[in-house]
Formats: C-alpha cells, sequence, structure tokens
C-alpha cells in the first residue's frame, strides 16, 4: 500500500478523533487536559508532517489555547510525562513557525522545548532527541532556500544543536546533513560570522570526536568552511586548518575530489598557490597505499587546480611552482594508467 496514502489515512484519523473530543467531550476535555494537549498536538503534528497546513487551523488555535492553559514558569510539579508532552509541543510549534518562515519564533521555541526536556531521564525522551535532530536540520535546509536568510542565520541556527538535551552527539546518519549546511554556508554569501558564533560552531564541531565521524569527506571541507565565514580570521589559522584536512580526510571515490575543488577555491585568496600543491602532493602520498582513487586522477586534478590558480591569478609568477609540480609528475608517470596520463597531456597542453 502507497505510504503516502497510509500517512493520509492516519492524518484523517487523528482528526476525527480531535474533532469528536473538541466537539461533544467538554467534561472529558476538563477532567483530562494533559491528554487532551496530547491528542491535539499529534493531530497538529500529522497534519505538518503532511504538508496540509490549511488543514491545521481549528487544531491549530485549539492547540495554542491549551498550551497557553498548561503554561507554567516552574516545572516542578509537573511529571516527566508531562514534561516531555509539553517539550513536544514547543518544538511543534517550533516547526509550524519555521514552515511559515518565522525564523525568530521558531528560535524562541526550540530554545523552549529543549530547557523543558533536560529535565525529563533520557530514556524517556531519546525518540524525542532524534526527531529534534531532524527538525533542527530540515529547519537549516529551508532557511537555506530562503533568499531573505543569510548564511550567518543558518549557522546560528544549526549551532542550536548544543542546546539538544544536555549536548547529545548528533546522530551518525544525520551527520552528513550538518556538514554539508556548513559547506552550502560559504557558498551562500560573503558574510562572516563574529568570535563567539565561531567560538560556538566550533564547539559543535567538535562533539564529532569519534574517529569515524571525523573520516567524513565533509568533517574537514565544513571545518574549513567555519574557519573561512569567521572575521578577522589569520592566513595561519586558514593554512593549519586546511592543511589539516589533507592530512586526514579520505578520498574513496573519484567524484569525492569535487569538495576539495570547491575548498581550495575558497582558500586560495588567502593562503600562498605552493601552500595549495604542497598540501594536494601529502594528499596524494597518503592515498597512494590505499588506491581508492588512481594516482593519475590527483594529479590531474592537482595539474587543473593549478591552471586555475594561474588563470585567476595572472598578474603572479608561477614559474617556481609549475615547475615544482612537473617534475613532481614526472618522476611517478610510469605509475598512471594511459586513459590518465592522456588527460593530463591534455590540460598540460592547454
Amino acid at each position: 500500500m502507497n505510504e503516502n496514502f497510509i500517512d493520509n489515512i492516519e492524518s484523517l484519523v487523528r482528526q476525527i478523533v480531535f474533532n469528536i473530543i473538541f466537539l461533544y467531550c467538554g467534561r472529558w476535555k476538563e477532567d483530562n487536559r494533559w491528554q487532551y494537549l496530547d491528542i491535539t498536538s499529534s493531530t497538529l503534528k500529522a497534519w505538518l508532517d503532511y504538508d496540509i497546513l490549511h488543514v491545521t487551523d481549528a487544531v491549530l488555535s485549539e492547540f495554542n489555547k491549551l498550551l497557553d492553559e498548561t503554561h507554567t514558569e516552574d516545572y516542578t510539579y509537573l511529571s516527566p510525562i508531562q514534561l516531555r508532552c509539553l517539550s513536544r509541543c514547543y518544538l511543534y510549534k517550533a516547526e509550524h513557525a519555521s514552515i511559515n518562515c518565522k525564523w525568530s519564533e521558531a528560535q524562541e521555541f526550540f530554545v523552549k522545548s529543549n530547557d523543558i526536556i533536560k529535565a525529563v531521564p533520557y530514556e524517556m525522551i531519546e525518540e524525542h532527541i532524534i526527531y529534534t535532530h531532524h527538525m533542527l536540520l530540515c529547519t537549516g535546509i529551508d532557511m537555506m532556500k530562503a533568499v531573505n536568510i543569510t548564511s550567518v542565520d543558518v549557522l546560528r541556527w544549526i549551532s542550536n544543536i548544543r542546546f539538544i538535551a544536555g549536548s547529545r552527539r548528533l546522530p551518525i546518519h544525520l551527520q552528513e546533513y550538518f556538514l554539508e549546511l556548513i559547506v552550502q554556508c560559504a557558498q551562500k554569501d560573503d558574510l562572516v560570522i563574529n568570535q563567539e558564533d565561531s567560538c560556538v560552531l566550533q564547539q559543535v564541531l567538535d562533539q564529532f570526536s569519534a574517529r569515524d565521524s571525523r573520516n567524513h569527506v565533509k568533517y574537514y571541507p565544513a571545518k574549513i568552511c567555519a574557519v573561512l565565514k569567521t572575521c578577522s580570521v589569520s592566513q595561519m589559522a586558514i593554512e593549519t586548518t586546511f592543511f589539516e584536512m589533507v592530512e586526514n580526510i579520505i578520498i574513496s571515490e573519484t567524484s569525492q575530489i569535487a569538495i576539495l575543488r570547491l575548498i581550495i577555491n575558497k582558500v586560495s585568496q588567502r593562503i600562498s598557490a605552493m601552500s595549495i600543491m604542497d598540501g594536494i602532493e601529502l594528499l596524494i602520498r597518503r592515498h597512494q597505499e590505499v588506491q581508492h582513487v588512481s594516482v593519475g586522477n590527483f594529479y590531474l586534478f592537482k595539474i587543473y587546480t593549478l591552471y586555475e590558480l594561474a588563470i585567476e591569478n595572472d598578474n603572479e609568477n608561477y614559474e617556481d611552482v609549475i615547475k615544482s609540480v612537473m617534475d613532481g609528475i614526472y618522476l611517478v608517470a610510469k605509475d598512471f594508467d594511459k586513459m590518465d596520463l592522456a588527460s593530463i597531456q591534455l590540460v598540460i597542453e592547454i
């Protein structure tokens, strides 16, 4: 059976249950306010998931009314189940606000939700935390598409990940989306974040402490992009982060070289061509024994990068850099297959 059809049926069933209680069960609603809030919020979430916003108007009105009635500044009198319900409700409000591009409201409700959930034992909220991560990243993706939202806004939003239930580490299957958002921010505009925001973003990246996480092909590119988005960053900091990338990143497919091109385009105005060539050479030597990607492909990338740098900076003298690269290629040319060698010769002739 079609999955969308099942989701639609589930949303309709929840709506019917809500309508019956809303219209005919006045006394029950009074005596079971928390259960009613749970049903109402579940109905709202079902329609949010199905992207039918106009259906939620009546539900949203009742939902907001119930939430106002249960609002309290003192959470000590609420049970863990009630706290979980309340936290989930504010998260749904954040999702609804983000869908309607009300980013400041989304931020307010997101923080409130996570302030509440901290008081609930972890074993009761594991699923809630996973949903929170999903919601944060999906909102970040939507913000990237919005013309009136800057890269600074997006970076500040995704940095909210540090608030999630005592800084719970981002699940591995979601890490790629987080790293990709940072890389995209470097391409969205040329705005930069202040030192405080930069420190926060770096703290979030430091959560990727496990070796498997840092081996992700986008981890080090994301780290460089975060450095490049920082105001008043020094050339030494950029160069250090660049060499950290080439010393650690693992390229397992030829297609992954594309992200290296993106990063080099970003750093080429801040560090020297010789440093970039040395970095690529270090990357090649690290990968020679692994053989995921042919040596010829790496050297083709290196020559093409040098060609692009020379074209973009035609007022600079690249003789020493070109000689160094050509000497390096001459020493390892015997390891190239015929197709790689032909491609390299073609680029050199250009």
